[in-house]
């Protein structure tokens, strides 16, 4: 495999960044640039996530999605691994170039049995412990071989020690306390004890012998009473059922024939079917008594809904008008607020038309007036002149008052405008024209006070005006203003009456139609108040009646409920009834206590068969055929004790000879206080046979430790020497060929090239850890033809001089013509001993 290139999304302090790799790759920054984050990175895209985003120690610093791609190549086919933060290890995709995707387990099939720790163990150089490097030996090696080759390499070893253990536990060549030792050590003292006991084998033999007898005569006197006693308990048992024997004989004629159909579990199911009715007539009952009890608290309908009822139609539609009933209330109400502003505002208007029936004036009306109070303006005119006296030696300023105020009154009345400008017109030209006229008369005249009677002429005009008024019925004293504010007043007035009937109009049609809706509800009290208290009234009403409909409708539906209820239950109970008949029917009687007479006749038989069939049960057919062979019970009990004499006979015997057998072992165990020559050579027979099963045990252990053995070998290849040979020529090439060979023990020795011989503990740390390095690259080239993994240096040589250094850049630049190396340093003098194209600096 080769890593061609990576993309990271977000991992660590690394975010949207791509790097490109060569076959060897050497990758130069500063501590902090990141190195450490490429290299983990890598391995969590082969071997997935260990953490999630959240507990991740590279999880991305800004956020950003975590995860990235890998650009591989395995045998010439180059593929794409895309991992992201997710379950189990992560999201996985892989596809190839043409973005086509491939299955997930196909990164299994790429790694083999590789994982994270293999690939640490094999792949990965970083700063080794040489405190464990100094402890390495052949096994270690062999184990990290095996770990590879081998799928549950962990359990396989475990066994092979647990077999080791349990070798050794049985013999060890120089133990005394393994288990085949001790025994060796026991049979060889046996075998001692057996020449000692040959003198008193003679006698021994001779009471072994009547031993034996006596043994044998007790053994055949046991089976005699044992097969006495079976007789003896044979004949006992006949002796006990001989009542049952003879009952049995007599009742086994009898014909009991039983009718189907009245069997306990008949009459528990006829008795069921009536406790369903029972219990379904009881629910009726509970139901009925409900019923009874709401209708006793009901609701009982009041005079109001009786009149409902009794109106329903007609108050359904009348309550449908309400609210536009009540919409015109409220009309009704605004347009009598309307119209007392209005009558208010009328009275102003009829005080400013000079009464309440004041009328207008025609166009005759109107002049006659305006001449009236010219000819009474200058009847007032001249009326005052004529009494003011003029002195000759005076200067008369008189004209120029009266021509002043008559050009005044001219520019008032343009100012004025309308009717008023005639008069004041006329007015002010009288006084422009008696001014002109004054001031042409000589100074030396005077005038004298006049003797025309201009009083009667101006009252003359007042009555003429008080007529007018009296004709018009105008209450207003002030006639210079009945042409024009007056007649505007009374337009007004007139404008604003016509208002004010148009508005009563309304109001009484509103009025009778709200008096019209009212009446047709027929309820009590509702002229007696105001329309919103009758309106409100009936809303109230009907809002009474459809809770109390409502109330009563669930009433009527608990009830209906109710009553449903019970017809389900009687229905039930008229097929429980109808089941009743056709079980009776069936069994051809007509009622329940004519089936329970024929019950009980039933239940007379069935128990007489009963006890029948438990008399057959009591007795076997065999013991019927020995009862058949007595003649009487008295034949029997002779058979009887005849047996308990032998048993007791026999009983005797045993007990004679049982103290015959005691004294004669006696005699035999003291002559064997250190054991018999019998005893001892079955002794020594028995620890022979443990003997032999625990050689046979301990062979089949080491048998099979050495098929283990085999296995493992097999499953790796037998690549321990190739890495042996690999290490030597690294650690060779290394040193300058300083060092020559590496031997393996328990302990990993080197040798120089004068033969001088060092353990890997007296080695500078330079050195062990070039030692360590070749023993790596030994390792993965070992593997490199089935699994061809990149091998990653993490700055693997910081105790390196510069020549050790440069020999190991030049190994590593050999080793990747075969495998990809990534050499991650902070050693800046990488860039003077690699290509410029090899070189990826982290910034």
């Amino acid at each position: 495999m080769q890593i061609n290139k990576i993309e990271i999304f977000g991992y660590g302090k690394l975010s949207h960044q791509v790097f490109e790799f060569n076959q060897f790759q050497a990758i130069l920054g500063a501590n902090e640039a990141g190195k450490t984050t490429i290299i983990n990175f890598i391995k969590d895209m082969l071997f997935g996530f260990t953490k999630r985003k959240a507990t991740h120690p590279y999880a991305p610093k800004d956020k950003s999605e975590m995860g990235g791609r890998l650009h591989i190549t395995v045998d010439d086919t180059a593929y794409i691994i895309e991992r992201v933060e997710g379950k189990n290890g992560g999201n996985l995709k892989i596809t190839d170039l043409n973005e086509t995707e491939m299955p997930p387990e196909l990164l299994k099939r790429l790694l083999g049995p590789i994982n994270r720790e293999t690939f640490d163990n094999l792949f990965y150089f970083g700063s080794p412990n040489l405190a464990e490097v100094g402890k390495l030996s052949k096994d270690d090696l062999e184990t990290r071989i095996r770990q590879v080759g081998v799928i549950g390499i962990e359990q396989w070893l475990e066994l092979k020690k647990s077999i080791e253990k349990a070798a050794d536990e049985l013999y060890k060549q120089r133990g005394k306390k393994p288990k085949l030792n001790k025994a060796l050590i026991e049979y060889q003292e046996s075998k001692e004890k057996l020449s000692e006991a040959q003198q008193s084998y003679d006698e021994y033999l001779n009471l072994n012998h009547q031993y034996q007898e006596l043994l044998q005569k007790k053994q055949e006197l046991k089976i005699q009473r044992e097969h006495t006693f079976e007789q003896l308990r044979t004949v006992q048992a006949d002796e006990q059922n001989w009542n049952n024997y003879v009952a049995l004989d007599k009742n086994k004629k009898e014909q009991i024939e039983l009718l189907p159909g009245f069997t306990t579990s008949d009459l528990s199911e006829f008795k069921e079917l009536v406790n369903q009715i029972d219990f379904l007539k009881a629910k009726i009952r509970d139901l009925q008594g409900l019923i009874e009890q709401q209708q006793e608290k009901s609701l009982k309908p009041s005079a109001e809904y009786n009149l409902y009822l009794a109106n329903q139609s007609k108050f359904d539609d009348l309550y449908l008008q309400l609210d536009t009933q009540m919409k015109n209330e409220r009309d009704y109400e605004n347009l009598k607020r309307d119209l007392r502003r209005q009558e208010q505002d009328l009275e102003l208007d009829n005080e400013a038309a000079g009464g309440n029936d004041s009328l207008e004036f025609n166009d005759d009306d109107q002049t006659k007036i305006n001449q009236l109070l010219e000819e009474k303006q200058a009847l007032k005119t001249k009326k005052t002149f004529s009494k003011t006296p003029i002195a000759d030696d005076k200067p008369n300023h008189t004209w120029k008052l009266l021509m002043t105020i008559g050009l005044g009154l001219v520019v008032l009345g343009f100012v004025v405008g309308g009717i008023g400008l005639f008069t004041l017109l006329l007015v002010g030209l009288v006084l422009v024209g008696f001014g002109f006229y004054l001031k042409s008369q000589p100074k030396s005249m005077v005038n004298q006070e006049q003797t025309v009677d201009y009083d009667d002429q101006i009252n003359k005009i007042n009555q003429q005006l008080s007529q007018i008024a009296e004709d018009h019925q105008i209450k207003n004293d002030h006639p210079e203003t009945w042409t024009t504010v007056l007649q505007t007043s009374i337009k007004k007035r007139n404008q604003h009456r016509q208002q004010v009937e148009s508005l009563k109009q309304d109001l009484h049609n509103d009025h009778e139609k709200i008096v019209s809706y009212l009446n047709s509800w027929s309820l009590p009290n509702l002229n007696n108040q105001t329309f919103s208290q009758s309106l409100n009234q009936i809303n109230q009403f009907m809002l009474n009646i459809h809770e109390m409909k409502n109330k009563i409708k669930i009433q009527q539906e608990k009830r209906t409920e109710k009553l449903n209820e019970i017809s389900d239950y009687q229905k039930q109970i008229e097929k429980i009834e109808q089941a009743q008949q056709d079980f009776l029917k069936k069994r051809n009687v007509s009622s329940f206590t004519e089936f329970d007479q024929q019950y009980q006749i039933q239940q007379v038989g069935q128990k007489r068969k009963e006890q029948i069939q438990n008399l057959q049960n009591s007795i076997s057919s065999q013991m019927i055929e020995r009862l058949q062979q007595y003649k009487n019970f008295d034949d029997l009990k002779q058979k009887l004790n005849k047996l308990e004499r032998v048993d007791r006979e026999n009983s005797e015997s045993l007990t004679n000879i049982s103290e015959k057998i005691s004294s004669v072992k006696i005699t035999i165990d003291s002559l064997a206080k250190n054991g018999t020559y019998d005893e001892l050579r079955q002794d020594l027979a028995i620890q022979k046979t443990e003997i032999n099963d625990l050689v046979s045990k301990w062979l089949t252990l080491k048998l099979t430790d050495e098929w283990i053995e085999k296995v493992l070998n097999l499953a790796s290849h037998g690549r321990f020497p190739q890495v042996q040979a690999l290490a030597q020529k690294y650690f060779n090439m290394l040193t300058n060929h300083h060092y020559v060979s590496v031997e393996y023990g328990k302990k990993i020795k080197v040798k120089t090239e004068t033969g001088t011989k060092f353990d890997v503990k007296e080695l500078s740390k330079g050195t062990m850890q070039q030692l360590y390095l070749a023993l790596i690259f030994a390792l993965t080239m070992s593997f490199s033809d089935e699994y061809p993994m990149p091998i990653i240096i993490d700055d693997g040589f910081v105790d390196f001089d510069h020549v050790r250094t440069n020999a190991a850049i030049e190994l590593m630049k050999e080793i990747s013509n075969t495998t990809q190396v990534i050499y991650f340093t902070s050693d800046d003098r990488i860039e003077k001993q690699v290509k410029s194209e090899d070189l990826l600096k982290l910034s």
